[in-house]
């Protein structure tokens, strides 16, 4: 949750909002950030409330569980929730099982994205449990969707899809560049994200191409990694880091690039950046994972390439940029297919 910014982020800070303006009371548990958040603060005038749920389930602090469960309680005594709505199944859905298995409080779980490969989620697992039990499970993508079903049938009569869609940039889409042509890497700085395969595939690019740049746009855990690949490569000065854009400042950023590159690992569900490049005219080159599958359309509105698979992202680069008229009919299409996207109940 804010000041983290990333999808999932940004969509739930704009249902708050809007669950707000209607009149609904809300209070909202998150992950503490250590220095960059305080433990209780609030968002739009709604209560915040942080814990370390990530660091003491992984060093297994069992005083500091205890003393979470116990603020979680009195937290619900106090506000009586009518629903709990869990977004994504990451560890604080171990105290959500704690303390509200036995109480009568319907539950709604989002999943924004897919389960990690590498991490097999058994039966017995508790996310897997709080599926069993949810009272409905939202879905940001039909994959994900798909997914839900194959591990959990028993959410199948109690679940459906409700696709992601970011709000339309108030701006339109301006002249694509392309000499020098401008690539563009957005979002959280993640292993998952794969912003190292773009880093890998970009001297091909710039072999061609000398003028050519990458940006990449975003903060997080990687950023030192990749920094120092950068200079390993030795591209540093065909690559800039934008640092942290605020979402309102995102279609500008997208507004000035040629291409939109997005090689992620595993995990998306239905990405926000694919769709307001889409809005913006821009195609996007994409790994065939996950959601990205639904919102790029494979040589009709971009390219989709195989995960951690550089020399095929630096072939797709090419291929588009060797053909500007390719890039802007891509763009085109791209953008009469963002309009399919909307927060509708499928």
């Amino acid at each position: 949750f804010w000041p983290t910014i990333g999808g999932v982020e940004v969509a739930g800070a704009e249902l708050i909002r809007r669950l707000k303006e209607r009149g609904y009371q809300l209070v909202v548990v998150t992950q503490d950030e250590g220095e960059r958040t305080k433990e209780t603060d609030s968002f739009a005038g709604i209560p915040v409330h942080r814990f370390p749920f990530f660091s003491v389930l992984e060093n297994a602090e069992l005083a500091s569980i205890g003393e979470i469960r116990r603020s979680l309680t009195r937290l619900a005594d106090e506000f009586q929730p009518h629903l709990i709505h869990i977004h994504n199944l990451g560890p604080q859905v171990v105290f959500q099982d704690m303390i509200f298995r036995s109480r009568p409080v319907k539950t709604l779980v989002t999943r924004h994205e897919l389960f990690d490969p590498k991490q097999p989620v058994g039966p017995e697992t508790i996310p897997i449990r709080v599926l069993k039990s949810a009272d409905w499970v939202a879905c940001c993508s039909r994959t994900v969707l798909e997914e839900t079903h194959r591990v959990v049938p028993e959410t199948i009569s109690r679940s459906s899809v409700i696709l992601n869609a970011p709000a339309m940039p108030e701006t339109d889409p301006s002249e694509i560049p392309i000499d020098p042509p401008r690539v563009l890497c957005i979002g959280r700085f993640t292993v998952q994200k794969g912003f190292d395969v773009a880093l890998e595939a970009f001297p091909a690019v710039m072999e061609r191409y000398p003028g050519a740049q990458l940006i990449l746009a975003g903060d997080g855990p990687t950023r030192a990694d990749l920094e120092a690949r950068v200079s390993e490569l030795g591209i540093g000065g065909s690559v800039s880091f934008r640092g942290w854009i605020a979402p309102p400042d995102v279609p500008g950023e997208i507004n000035e690039c040629t291409l939109v590159v997005m090689p992620s690992r595993h995990g998306e569900g239905l990405p926000l950046v694919a769709l307001e490049s889409a809005h913006l005219g821009r195609p996007v080159i994409a790994s065939r994972v996950g959601g990205l599958k639904e919102t790029v359309r494979d040589g009709v509105t971009g390219l989709l390439v195989e995960p951690e698979d550089g020399p095929a992202l630096s072939d797709a680069m090419l291929s588009l940029l060797d053909r500007p008229d390719k890039i802007r009919a891509l763009g085109q299409a791209a953008r009469e297919h963002a309009a399919n996207f909307n927060f509708c109940l499928l």
